[in-house]
């Protein structure tokens, strides 16, 4: 398989390696060079379980392009810290934590399929830089009860996850991350402008139709789908720059502004769901992250994340360009990826049952 820059897609410039998890985390949360189970070799008969030394877990990249996200890197590990010991965050430190979340999200999806060679037939038309401030995003914080230090990423092995990078979860320390990105996931909701439908065409690629200017108040959930609670979760809307050239009249609102880091933006403003107390932030604020009992938080976040992977797979349309083959052929591999799923929480369920009865 030929190498590709995983930030823009490229042939490598100047030929780097990227740390896909970066390295200040690794040495944040223990010795860099430690050996972790990294899931499974997909590219071998009888799937044989992958090891590597976390400092070895890196990817080609353009010289440019990895010293343009080495300074995203730098302003996250600085918000990564404070959160780490309960400092207090502004808007602009948790966009620059959500951006961060994009970059590991896409950067974890196209590392595997480059480690895998591309077991589900994917072919990557996105990669880290197309992803960036892409779609709407939200994040729920969780905290366990365990004194444990490390890092651990879950569940972006999945065929789920290999046909949508829309959604998993990451550990660092005590906190437990559940993050989702997807188009228009929650704007409607929040009474932005949205499309009634979000069609999937040849190459991947997304059509939108009947496109609304929204109400202008919030509904709740934001989610319809409950999450665990209590948790703290951050949403912030993002509005596509097809949505905005196709439509700017729709745009051109108080109500929209507002909601907005400013009129010349398509980063929307942060919102903060605590123990369903939804608001605005409009200053500083503490995360106050509730605490779980440590095995029980794991089998709910394994699950939530299980769950939504198939249900934003679950509710693709089709745009009728598409031709009927592929359709099936879709349809298809979200039933198998489902079925995966499944079986996956299953095993990690049993595997977590046997630790507490030890």
């Amino acid at each position: 398989m030929q190498k590709f820059c995983i930030f823009c897609g490229r042939k490598p410039s100047q030929k780097t390696k990227e740390h896909v998890i970066p390295y200040w985390l690794l040495k944040m949360t223990g010795n860099p060079n430690r050996k972790v189970f990294l899931g499974y070799d997909l590219s071998k008969i009888r799937f044989p379980k992958r090891y590597f030394t976390f400092d070895k877990f890196t990817f080609p990249s353009c010289d440019k392009c990895n010293n343009e996200f080495g300074k995203l890197e730098d302003y996250a590990k600085e918000v990564v810290e404070k959160l780490l010991v309960n400092e207090r965050l502004s808007e602009l430190e948790i966009t620059i934590l959500l951006d961060w979340f994009d970059k590991i999200r896409v950067g974890l999806w196209l590392a595997y399929f480059q480690l895998d060679k591309n077991p589900v037939g994917i072919h990557p038309n996105f990669y880290i830089r197309q992803r960036l401030r892409c779609h709407d995003r939200m994040l729920a914080l969780y905290q366990s009860d365990y004194e444990f230090k490390g890092v651990v990423f879950s569940l972006t092995q999945t065929p789920a996850f290999q046909m949508s990078p829309s959604c998993f979860m990451l550990i660092i320390n005590k906190i437990f991350f559940f993050n989702i990105s997807s188009a228009f996931l929650f704007s409607r909701r929040l009474g932005l402008p949205f499309p009634e439908k979000i069609l999937l065409t040849n190459g991947g690629q997304i059509k939108l139709e009947s496109y609304k200017k929204g109400i202008h108040r919030i509904m709740k959930p934001l989610l319809r789908r409950s999450l665990i609670t209590p948790s703290v979760e951050i949403y912030q809307p993002i509005v596509p720059i097809n949505a905005y050239r196709q439509y700017p009249e729709y745009y051109n609102s108080e109500y929209v502004e507002n909601s907005l880091l400013s009129s010349k933006q398509r980063l929307g403003k942060i919102f903060i769901n605590n123990n369903n107390n939804l608001y605005k932030l409009e200053d500083e604020m503490q995360l106050t992250i509730p605490v779980f009992d440590s095995l029980s938080l794991e089998r709910k976040i394994v699950k939530q994340t299980l769950d939504f992977q198939i249900l934003l797979l679950e509710q693709a349309q089709f745009d009728d360009a598409l031709s009927k083959e592929s359709v099936n052929l879709f349809k298809k591999n979200v039933r198998s990826a489902k079925e995966v799923n499944k079986f996956f929480l299953q095993q990690h369920l049993r595997f977590l049952d046997e630790i507490e009865n030890d």
